[in-house]
Formats: structure tokens, sequence, C-alpha cells
């Protein structure tokens, strides 16, 4: 056979392969591409279902709750637990949730001005734009912290802020309270606002100017605020003849990146208060100006708080001229480190505490100090009266370590007599990792513990809460420890979920060993906690019966005059005469 034709076929043979293997390449890729399509177009089928089936369930549950008595509740009533539920940064997607529970809780909140007052920043424009509108006329309650997270854009971010502004701004004469933390850029325009428009409804204002440079004396709404009774200012200064200090009855005076007021200044200031009824005092940094003060001591006969921070100079020499006679709550920081907080050359300080304390209900020490401090504060105890209320704050870690600092805290409270004491005690305890120094000091504080305050990691609070949570058999009886626990909150927890806290609670308050349907049995249990709050940064939930039942409303079933949420009866509904 000739070799030519041979070779020929088998080129032929190959090319044919090679066609019908591409074939097969472009057979499967359209298959693929086919199946990618009908797997787009059932993932889109399926969120459309979703979507539609969860309004359909919404619709539902709203025309089922709005025939039961649960939307026959009294107007006023429903009024007043809407606005516990609607904290200001957290209202918008809370006025959502109690909209779709009925059609009657709807008319409710869009015909009640004074569930829309909470106007934040961090809300969005056509939210806090729809808030003015519907208060109408309503006191307005302004949170403005700079720190708007519904944009990712910059310029979109800025543009909002400065739109949140503007509104806010033209409507001054219905601030309520007001809390503004103020960015440099926008700190001009915003305080020529405050000092030229009259503020006649303002109760409360919280002014932070530490982002500015150097510290501004504004005279706030031309002194024409005759409602304003709390102030607070931070690196942000107010003349001391203005009008609206003779009218305070809570100042606060906070500088901590700059120079604070001179000692000439704060001293007028406190002067031109009469009527203080709390003063918080708190400079980091001294003012070069250290006038000495050659007149009559200032007396501030109604002043029943006073909190002060002893690093600056100037706070020490004030702290010379100021008489408070009737101080029932008074609050000490300081510097760290042993010895730091007094010496040698404040003495009257020590002794103006000692004084101080002898007849307060509460004394709160934020610091590490020595033994000598605390032998002054034992000192001026008199064993024979009530003897005081204690919140004591650690508040940070020293060189020395958590254990040093609760060594310490065991052996000031030998020297208060806490456990001879009936009075409340609160504990406050920050930054401190390691829990096993914490049980001796619950055990000493256990029979007038009633309200327990933690800054600490996650892992920290579920052995405090087992601890706490787990009673002892005595006398054949079970006993809680602090049985008095009545306040308990956790503060930037790493780690601990809100699911970790519910059945604590529930256990705590001796739910758990009763069967949830018997709601009969549970009325009649003593509630133990009044209060549970966990936050984590700028996230906070409250435990409460009315809560729990309100915020889960959106996921529950109504259904003859129970409530269910993921199957479990959480609540009875009373009847009335026109249910269906």
């Amino acid at each position: 056979m000739d070799p030519g034709f041979i070779e020929k076929a088998m080129l032929d043979g190959a090319s044919t392969l090679s066609m019908s293997q591409s074939l097969l390449d472009v057979d499967e890729l359209m298959e693929a591409k086919r199946s990618e399509q009908e797997l787009l177009s059932l993932q889109t089928c399926h969120t459309t279902f979703e979507e539609k089936l969860h309004h359909h369930l919404s619709a539902k549950r709203s025309e089922h709750n709005t025939r039961l008595s649960i939307s026959h509740l009294p107007t006023e009533l429903l009024v007043k637990v809407f606005s516990f539920l609607l904290p200001a940064r957290t209202c918008v997607d809370t006025l959502r949730t109690l909209s779709l529970a009925s059609k009657t809780w709807a008319a409710v909140l869009l015909h009640t001005p004074s569930l829309w007052t909470s106007v934040h920043s961090d809300h969005p424009s056509q939210f806090y734009l729809t808030s003015l509108t519907r208060s109408r006329g309503a006191p307005l309650h302004v949170t403005y912290t700079d720190e708007y997270t519904g944009e990712d854009n910059e310029e979109r971010e800025e543009e909002h802020l400065l739109s949140y502004l503007d509104a806010i701004g033209m409507e001054i004469r219905r601030w309520q309270s007001a809390e503004i933390i103020v960015p440099c850029r926008r700190f001009e325009n915003l305080l020529k606002g405050l000092q030229n428009a009259p503020a006649p409804l303002l109760e409360i204002l919280d002014l932070d100017c530490s982002r500015t440079r150097g510290l501004c004396v504004v005279d706030l709404f031309r002194g024409i605020a005759g409602r304003l009774r709390h102030l607070s200012l931070k690196e942000v200064g107010v003349p001391w003849e203005s009008k609206l200090l003779s009218q305070l009855r809570t100042l606060e005076l906070i500088s901590t990146d700059i120079a604070g007021p001179s000692t000439v200044q704060v001293m007028r200031i406190l002067e031109a208060c009469p009527d203080l009824v709390k003063l918080c005092l708190n400079f980091r940094q001294s003012n070069p100006d250290v006038t000495p003060l050659n007149g009559h001591p200032i007396h501030l006969p109604g002043l029943e708080g006073f909190d002060v921070d002893l690093h600056t100079e100037t706070i020490q020499h004030i702290l010379s001229y100021i008489r408070i006679p009737n101080c029932k709550a008074f609050a000490v920081s300081g510097k760290s480190g042993r010895g730091a907080l007094f010496s040698a050359s404040t003495e009257h300080l020590l002794h103006m505490f000692t004084k101080s304390i002898a007849s307060a209900d509460e004394v709160v020490i934020r610091t590490y100090p020595n033994e000598v401090f605390y032998s002054g504060v034992a000192a001026g105890l008199n064993p024979n009266t009530r003897g005081p209320i204690v919140p004591i704050a650690v508040g940070h870690k020293d060189n020395d370590g958590p254990e040093a600092v609760f060594n310490t805290l065991i052996w000031l409270l030998d020297h208060l007599h806490l456990q001879s004491t009936p009075s409340p005690v609160t504990l406050s305890i920050g930054n401190v990792s390691t829990p096993y120094p914490i049980l001796p000091v619950l055990d000493r504080l256990s029979p007038s513990l009633t309200s327990l305050d933690l800054h600490v990691t996650g892992k920290f609070c579920k052995q405090i809460m087992a601890y706490v949570s787990l009673p002892t058999e005595v006398a054949g009886r079970l006993r809680w420890p602090l049985p008095n626990l009545k306040d308990l909150s956790f503060e930037n927890c790493r780690n601990l979920k809100t699911a970790d806290v519910v059945p604590w609670v529930r256990r705590r308050a001796g739910l758990e060993s009763i069967p949830r349907r018997d709601h009969k049995k549970e009325r009649e249990l003593p509630v133990l906690l009044s209060q549970v709050t966990l936050s984590h940064g700028k996230t906070e939930a409250t435990y409460g019966i009315i809560e729990d039942l309100l915020k889960l409303v959106d996921r529950c079933v109504i259904w003859r005059d129970k409530m269910y949420v993921s199957g479990d009866i959480v609540g009875d509904i009373q009847s009335s005469d026109d249910d269906d």
C-alpha cells in the first residue's frame, strides 16, 4: 500500500477526532452555562418566595394580632411601653418591628408625636427628616456623634452629617436634651448656632469639643435657656457671668486633652452656681495660671454629689476653698501607682475627703491608692453610725497586677466593716482578666451587694455568672450567693453573647426548674434580678418582662390569647369582651 495514502488517512483521522473533541467541549460548556442559569433562576425564585412568604406571614400576623386583646390595650399604656423600647440608636428597627405587630400598634406609632422625638445623627437621612416632621412640635432629644455608619463613601458621609446639622439647627427652639460631639471641621458653624439661637425648652446639654484645638469659651444660647438644669462641657468653657449658671443643678467641667480653665475661672463659675446638686471637676492638665486665691471659701450647701479628679494642682487648689457640708455621694479619681493619689503636701485633701465621707451615703474610689489613703478613709467613718454605701471601682491593672489590687480592696473592706453594714453596696470591676481574686470579695459583700458592674472579658463574666447562679445547701435549704443582687451589667465583654445571659437570668430567678407553661407558679416566684444589662461598644440590650415580649413580636405567633416564640409560650394575653 502506498505510504503516502496511509499517512494522509492518519492525518484525516486525527483531524476528525480533534473536531469531535471540540464539539464535545462546546456541548459541555453550553450545558454548564444552562445549569448555571438554572441555578441562578432557582436562587432568584427561592429569594422571591422567601420575601413573599415573609410579607404574607407579617400581614397575617398583623391582621390576627389586631383582633386580639394585645391590640386593645389603652393607648396611653402602649405609648409608655413603646417609649421605653426606643433608644436613640436602635429606634429605626424597633419602630419597624412594632409597626408590624398589629395595625393598631402601627396607628399608635404613626399618630403619637412623642415617639418620634429622638433624632440621632446615625439615623438614615429619610428617617430623621420623617422624625422631625412627625414629632409635630414636640420637644426633641438630639444626639450628634460624628460617626454615621450608613455610608461607605466618605463624601456621602460628610454630606449626611452636614445635612443633619442643618436640620437640627433649624429646630433648636424645640431641643429638650442634646448630646453633641463636635468635630473640628464643623465646630465653628455649630457653635455660631448655639450662641445666637435661644433654647427655651432645653433641660440637658452635653457638649464635647475634645477634637478641637484649644479651650473655647461659649456664651450658650445668649443665656436664654430658662429650663437648663444639666450642663456638661468637655474642652469647652462658659463665661462665669453667663445667666445660665444661676439655674444649674448639675455641672460637669471636663478637660483631658488640653489645659482646663484657671483656678480663678472655676471659682467664679462655682460662685455663680449657688444651687448646684451635682458637680464634676476633671482636669488632666493644669492651667499655667495658678493665681493664689485669697477670698473667702465657697459654700455649696445643696451639693449632694461631688465627682473630682485629683490629677492637677488646679483641682487640688480649688478643693481647699470649697465647703460641702451635705455631700451624700463622693467620687474621687487620681493617678495610678503607690503614693500618687495623696502626698504630704496635700494632707488637707485627705482631711477634707475624710470629713466628707463621714456623712456620705455613697463613696466611689476610681484609682489604686495606697494604704495611707485607705487608713484615712477608714478613720473618717464613725463605726457607731450607719456606714456608707461603697461602690468601689477598681479602674485599671497596675504594675503589681490584679491580685494586688484585689488584696488591697479586701483590706479596705475589712477596715470599712462592710459585713456589719446593712446598707446596699455596688461593686464595679474594670480591666481585670483573671477571675479568682474577685470571689473572696463577693463572699465578703454577699449580704449587702445589690449591684454588680463588670467591665471584663467574656470568659471572666461566664465564671462570675456560674458562681452567682449556683446555690449551696445550708441546713437543708438552698442558699443563693449574693441573695440581694438586683442589678447586673456587663460592659465591653468580649466573647460574651446575648444567648449566654438569658438562660442564666432564668436560672437565677428560679424559673428553669419549673415547667415554662406553668405560668401561675412563675408569677408567684420572687424576681431576684430587676435588671440585667449587656453592652459591648455601641450595642446595648436590657432584659425585662415587657421588653422581652415586645422585642420579639416580629418572631412570635399569637393564638388563643397566648404568645408563642419558637414554639414556647412566653406570655398570657388577657381576654376582652370585644375579641373575636
